[in-house]
């Protein structure tokens, strides 16, 4: 989205808001692993829970 802005540019601004919106959706996963990562130390135990985790979000908001 940052490096082909001219993409996601239309005349309603919905691509900017797609980018505040994504850029936000990652900055909160990158919060969310760290806290994880001081509960589950063992490093299987947070890998498997994070996919886990990404697998469920995905799942919500596929398109059907």
């Amino acid at each position: 989205m940052i490096f082909d802005f001219k993409a996601v540019n239309d005349p309603f601004g919905y691509g900017l808001i797609a980018m505040a919106v994504g850029i936000g959706v990652v900055l909160f996963g990158i919060f969310f692993d760290f806290l994880l990562s001081l509960i589950i130390k063992n490093r299987m135990t947070l890998n498997i829970t994070e996919l886990i985790l990404v697998s469920l979000f995905l799942y919500a908001v596929w398109p059907k």
